[in-house]
């Protein structure tokens, strides 16, 4: 199981717009994983929406 932390990073402030970006940060849970380890080979399949 990945845990997911997110960050914004503000970029410039001009009245009221906020300019900023997206940080995104995944950790491997190795306590909520078990059995599964990080070196578990995974599949992700690719599904095109439409």
């Amino acid at each position: 199981m990945l845990v997911s932390y997110q960050e914004r990073i503000i970029e410039d402030v001009d009245g009221d717009k906020v300019k900023y970006r997206m940080k995104e940060y995944l950790e491997f849970d190795e306590e909520a994983s078990f059995p599964l380890t990080l070196d578990d080979e995974v599949t992700i399949v690719n599904v095109a929406y439409h």
